[in-house]
């Protein structure tokens, strides 16, 4: 089989498929999921930096700050957000910032790398996940203590 049959005939079509190819094999979807959630939460805070440093106008922001919690509340009521044709979850982010406002929404992205976008949203992933372990610890060791208060008396053959 040809590359052109493959990939598709024309340049447009070979590229979105190269595209999603990759994007499939890059991240599963509840991955992507959880890291678009800690994206709109990081973006939220890189907006009023950008807006308290005078580098986004206040209208901006304003319109900014309205779609990302619109967007928030989407995947909150299970709206799928995130395409195929997405490379990754940023560039679905821009997508449905551009979508939403136009082009000047891709200010957004000032004094920030898709790097650093990544590194601290797998944190803010990494510590939402370690607070809920912490709970869930913090449960089974009251469940012990429950169960060593209840069974007291109880005595219990030991080997040494």
């Amino acid at each position: 089989m040809s590359s052109e049959v493959e990939t598709g005939s024309t340049a447009n079509a070979s590229e979105t498929n190269h595209r999603i190819q990759f994007r499939r094999i890059r991240l599963k979807t509840d991955i992507e999921k959880e890291l678009l959630k800690r994206a709109l939460l990081s973006n939220s805070a890189h907006l009023t930096m950008l807006k308290e440093t005078g580098l986004i106008d206040a209208q901006l922001a304003e319109k900014l700050e309205q779609t990302l919690s619109r967007l928030k509340l989407a995947m909150l009521e299970g709206e799928q957000l995130i395409k195929d044709e997405d490379a990754d979850v940023y560039e679905t982010l821009d997508r449905l910032l551009k979508d939403s406002i136009g082009e000047e929404a891709l200010l957004l992205r000032t004094a920030k790398s898709h790097n650093d976008q990544f590194a601290t949203d797998l944190r803010l992933w990494i510590r939402d996940i370690s607070l809920s372990i912490a709970a869930k610890l913090i449960q089974l060791r009251k469940t012990f203590l429950d169960l060593s208060k209840r069974d007291i008396d109880t005595v219990m053959p030991g080997y040494t």
